[in-house]
C-alpha cells in the first residue's frame, strides 16, 4: 500500500464522514454493500436493461458441441385433451416468485436454469425462495461465466455435478449474492434444495412440440426454455409478439403457461430475466414458434415436499390366513406431516380399494396393516399422506394408476441367473449389430449401462465391444432366449428380473420397443408380457421387473422367456442389459401357519442387544429392530430359540427405547415386543491444542491452528475463538473430523499482551474448557497508521471510492 499524504488523508476522512451521514440519514435500517455493488454493476435496475446493454451483453446461451452426451429426454406424451390456456401465475396463492435482474452479465444461462427451479418450489411448497445464480456463474466447473454457459441443472442433482468443494444443490442467495461478474468461487456454501431428475423435452431435433412443451408444464411446471433474440425481442414492451423472427438461439427463459385463444395459434407465456419494467412485469406474450422459443425445453422433476418410502421394500410374498405388516417412512423434506393422514389403500379381487390409517411406530416410521389374504387373491395396494402445505401424496406417486403387489403363498426358487456361468441362455438376430453377448458391462458411457445390476459382474448385454463405442442395437431385432424351466409344480409360476434400457438419443430417438415374451411349449407359440417404450423409462438405471406365469399362459414343465431388443425406422441409439433372473413357483397353503412369539429383549453390560424367540413350528426366523433413533435393523435368519447378539451405532447420546419383532420363513410376523430403556452417554471433546506465534508485531496478520480430539470420535461442530482484543468472540463453523487442525488468522493492532482462548463443541452440542496461548505484542512506529488500515478493511467501498479518485491507494 502506498504512502498516503496528510491532505489525502484529509480527504479520506472528509468522504468517511459523508458516507457514513448519507447511510445514516437514509430510511434503510441497514445497508447491503453486495447489493449496492451489484446496482453499480447492473446499472440502473428501475429501466428497462434491454434499453441499457447490447443484446451480446444480455444473451449467453451457448449450445455446447457435445450437449447430447448423456442427455435424458422426456417424450411428455400428452395424455387427452389438453386445456385451451394455463397458467401458473394463476393457480398457486400470491403467484410465481419475483422478476429477476441478471444485470450487463450474460449470465441468461444461470437465470433461465434456477427459474425453473425457484418457481416449482414455489408451487409444491408454497414459499418463495431466491436462490443464488452467482453460485452458478462463478463455482461451475464447465468453464461457463458471464461470457455465455449451458444449462445447469446438473449441479442440482445429490449426486450431480459439483462446485470446486465437491458439493452440489442449490445455493441461496443469501450465502452467495448476485453481482454480475465472474467473482471468485470461495466455497463451501449451504446448499439447500436439490432435484429428483430433469430431461429434456421431446427429442434431440430441436424444438419440442407444442402439445409436449404443455404436458411438461402441466406435469412438472414452470420449463426452462431457449429461444432467439433479436432487437425486436429485445425492444419488446408489451402486446402479443410475433416477430421479426430468428433463428439462432442465444438465450435461456422460462415458459410459465399458454393461452390457445391468443395470437394467430396461441401464446406461450414467457418469463425473462431483465427485470420487471422489461415487456409486462417482465414477462411476454409470444407467440408459438416464433425466435424457435420452445427450443431445448427442459422439464425438472423437483421432490415432493414430503415423502413416502418403504424402508424393506414391497414383500414378493404375503402368508394366507394372516395380515402382513410394512413398514412405512413418511420424510418430512420441506413440508410437515399431517398427524393421522397417512392411509394404506388396499384390495384383493379387482373391486374398489378398502383403507386403513397407519399406526405410529417412532420418529418419522409407521406400520400398515394389510389384511389377511386368500390363496388365489392377488393383493394390491398404495400409500397416501397429507402435507400442511403441499397437500396429499401418493406412493407410487401416480396411485392408483400404479399399484404395489404381492402373491399369496410361498415362493420357491427353481431357476437362478447372475450370468457368472453359461446355463443354456441362446441368441437369434435379424440386425446388422448389437446382438446379445454375456460379459461384464464396457462402459461406453453411449447408453449402456455402467456395470451389472447385482453386483456378481457379469449380465447380458446388446452387444459389449471393448474397442468400439458404437455396439448399440442397429437395423433390426436381437433376442434372448432362456433354457426351459419347469415350473409345472406349484400352483403358478413367477419370473423376475432386472432390465437395463435406453432409447434416448440418435436420430429417431424415444421411438423404439423393448419387448418380453413367455411361452410355455417350448417355444413354439409366444405371448406379450411386457412392451417398454418407446421412451427410455425414467429415471436412467437398472429396474427390477416381475410377471406372474398364469395371468398370460398356463404353467408347464417347459417355459420360455424371451427378450427382444429393437432398432427401426430411422434408428436410435439402443442399449439393453438383463441381469439377476429368477424363475419361481409359487405354492399356498390355506392351513396357514403360525407366527412367532413375541421376541424377549435385553441389554448386556457393552450396551449390546440379546435377542430370541419361540416359533411354534420351529420355523427359522429373522428379526426386526428399531432402536429408538428412526433406524431399524433386519437381521439373518436364526434357529428358533437362540439367542442372537446385535451391536448398534448409535446417532448420538440420549435416551432410547428399543423394541423388536420377529418373522419367520413363511412371512408370518409376531407383534412388537414391549420397549426397554437404554441412555447412551457422550463426552465433550478435550480442550483446543493452539499452534501460533508468542509475540507479533502490531498490524500484521497472524495465522493460528486450533485441534480439539473428541473422545467418542464425536465431529467438532465449532471452534470458539477469543483473540484477546475489542475483536470479541469468533466462530469457525464446521463439521471438522475430531483431530483435524482448523486454520484461523487474526490482527493486532495495538501494543499490549493478548490473551487467546478457544473452546472445541461436538455435534451433540457439548463443549470443551477454554484453552490459552498468551501473545505479546511491542510497541511499533507504523501504529500511528493502523487506524488508516482498520477502516478500509471494515468499509472496502472507501477503498473502492479512493481509487475512483485517485488517491494513490
Amino acid at each position: 500500500m502506498k504512502t498516503v499524504s496528510m491532505e489525502k488523508i484529509f480527504v479520506f476522512i472528509t468522504v468517511f464522514l459523508f458516507v457514513i451521514t448519507s447511510v445514516s440519514a437514509c430510511d434503510c435500517e441497514e445497508t447491503d454493500y453486495n447489493l449496492m455493488e451489484s446496482n453499480i454493476l447492473s446499472k440502473s435496475p428501475e429501466k428497462n436493461l434491454a434499453e441499457e446493454y447490447k443484446i451480446d451483453e444480455l444473451c449467453g446461451l451457448v449450445e455446447p458441441e457435445d450437449w447430447y452426451i448423456n442427455a435424458k429426454f422426456d417424450p411428455c406424451i400428452p395424455r387427452g385433451d389438453l386445456p385451451d390456456s394455463f397458467d401458473w401465475r394463476d393457480e398457486i396463492e400470491g403467484g410465481l416468485p419475483s422478476i429477476k435482474n441478471q444485470g450487463s452479465c450474460g449470465s441468461c444461462w444461470a437465470f433461465g436454469t434456477i427459474a425453473s427451479l425457484e418457481c416449482n418450489i414455489k408451487i409444491k411448497d408454497g414459499v418463495e425462495v431466491d436462490l443464488s445464480e452467482q453460485w452458478l456463474v462463478s463455482c461451475n466447473q464447465d468453464g461457463y461465466g458471464c461470457g455465455g454457459g449451458w444449462w445447469c441443472h446438473d449441479y442440482f442433482m445429490e449426486n450431480g455435478k459439483t462446485d470446486p468443494c465437491g458439493d452440489s444443490g442449490a445455493v441461496l442467495e443469501e450465502d452467495f449474492p448476485y453481482v454480475a461478474y465472474n467473482a471468485p468461487c470461495n466455497c463451501p456454501y449451504p446448499h439447500e434444495y436439490f432435484i429428483e431428475d430433469w430431461a429434456y423435452v421431446g427429442d434431440p431435433n430441436g424444438v419440442a412440440e407444442v402439445d409436449e412443451i404443455k404436458q411438461a408444464i402441466l406435469d412438472y411446471g414452470v420449463v426452462s426454455v431457449a429461444v432467439c433474440v433479436n432487437t425486436a425481442f429485445s425492444e419488446y414492451n408489451g402486446g402479443i409478439f410475433t416477430g421479426p423472427t430468428c433463428d439462432s438461439i442465444n438465450h435461456a427463459v422460462a415458459l410459465v403457461g399458454w393461452d390457445d385463444n391468443q395470437g394467430t395459434e396461441g401464446v406461450w407465456f414467457l418469463r425473462n430475466s431483465w427485470g420487471p419494467n422489461w415487456g409486462e412485469d417482465g414477462y411476454m406474450r409470444i407467440e408459438y414458434g416464433v425466435c424457435n422459443v420452445g427450443y431445448r425445453t427442459v422439464r425438472i422433476k423437483y421432490r415432493d415436499s414430503i415423502r413416502i418410502n418403504l424402508p424393506e421394500g414391497v414383500p414378493d410374498t404375503i402368508p394366507p390366513g394372516q395380515s402382513t405388516s410394512i413398514l412405512v417412512q413418511i420424510e418430512e423434506i420441506a413440508d410437515t406431516y399431517v398427524p393421522g393422514s397417512g392411509e394404506i389403500y388396499y384390495r384383493f379381487d379387482g373391486g374398489s380399494y378398502q383403507n386403513s390409517s397407519l399406526e405410529f411406530i417412532s420418529g418419522d416410521l409407521y406400520e400398515a396393516t394389510l389384511p389377511p389374504a386368500n390363496c388365489g387373491d392377488k393383493p394390491e395396494f398404495y400409500f397416501s399422506a397429507e402435507g400442511e402445505e403441499s397437500g396429499t401424496i401418493y406412493s407410487p406417486y401416480d396411485a392408483p394408476n400404479s399399484v404395489y403387489s404381492s402373491l399369496v403363498g410361498e415362493l420357491t426358487s427353481i431357476f437362478f441367473d447372475d450370468f457368472e456361468n453359461d446355463l443354456g441362455w441362446t441368441v437369434e438376430n435379424d440386425c446388422s449389430d448389437g446382438e446379445w453377448e454375456r460379459g461384464v458391462p464396457v462402459d461406453w458411457n453411449r447408453g449402456d449401462p455402467p456395470n451389472d445390476y447385482d453386483g456378481s459382474g457379469n449380465c447380458y448385454l446388446t452387444d459389449n465391444d471393448p474397442y468400439n463405442e458404437n455396439c448399440d442395437v442397429d437395423d433390426g431385432y436381437t433376442w434372448l432366449i432362456s433354457p426351459s424351466i419347469d415350473l409345472s409344480e406349484g400352483q403358478d409360476g413367477f419370473i423376475k428380473y432386472a432390465l437395463w434400457y435406453t432409447n434416448d438419443f440418435g436420430n429417431d430417438p424415444n421411438n423404439d420397443l423393448f419387448n418380453v415374451f413367455v411361452s410355455n411349449n417350448d417355444g413354439t407359440d409366444w405371448v406379450l408380457v411386457e412392451e417398454i417404450g418407446p421412451a427410455t423409462p425414467s429415471p436412467y438405471g437398472w429396474k427390477e421387473y416381475k410377471f406372474l406365469i398364469s395371468d398370460f399362459v398356463t404353467p408347464t414343465d417347459i417355459v420360455k422367456v424371451r427378450f427382444e431388443a429393437s432398432d427401426l425406422d430411422a434408428g436410435s441409439v439402443v442399449e439393453a442389459g438383463i441381469d439377476a433372473f429368477n424363475a419361481s413357483i409359487l405354492e399356498c397353503n390355506d392351513t396357514g401357519n403360525s407366527a412367532p412369539y413375541t421376541p424377549t429383549i435385553n441389554i448386556d453390560e457393552n450396551n449390546s442387544l440379546i435377542i430370541y424367540t419361540i416359533d411354534p413350528e420351529e420355523d427359522f426366523v429373522m428379526y426386526f429392530i428399531d432402536w429408538g433413533d428412526g433406524t431399524i435393523t433386519q437381521t439373518d435368519y436364526y434357529p428358533s430359540g437362540q439367542e442372537v447378539i446385535i451391536d448398534h451405532d448409535w446417532i448420538g447420546p440420549g435416551v432410547y427405547y428399543i423394541k423388536a419383532k420377529a418373522k419367520d420363513i413363511h412371512g408370518a410376523v409376531s407383534n412388537w415386543s414391549d420397549p426397554i430403556e437404554i441412555i447412551i452417554e457422550n463426552y465433550p471433546p478435550e480442550d483446543p491444542i493452539i499452534n501460533g506465534p508468542s509475540i507479533g508485531n502490531a498490524g500484521i496478520l497472524y495465522e493460528y491452528g486450533f485441534t480439539s480430539v473428541d473422545t467418542d470420535g464425536d465431529d467438532i461442530s465449532e471452534y470458539i475463538i477469543n483473540w484477546g482484543d475489542s475483536s470479541g468472540e469468533v466462530t469457525i463453523n464446521g463439521p471438522y473430523a475430531s483431530g483435524e487442525e482448523v486454520i484461523a488468522n487474526h490482527t493486532w493492532y495495538e501494543q499490549g499482551i493478548y490473551l487467546i482462548k478457544a473452546k472445541a463443541k461436538d455435534i451433540h452440542g457439548n463443549e470443551s474448557d477454554w484453552s490459552e496461548l498468551e501473545i505479546t505484542i511491542p510497541r511499533s512506529r507504523g501504529t500511528n497508521k493502523l487506524w488508516y488500515i482498520w477502516i478500509l478493511e471494515r468499509f472496502p467501498m472507501i477503498e473502492r471510492l479512493l481509487k475512483i479518485l485517485n488517491f494513490g491507494i
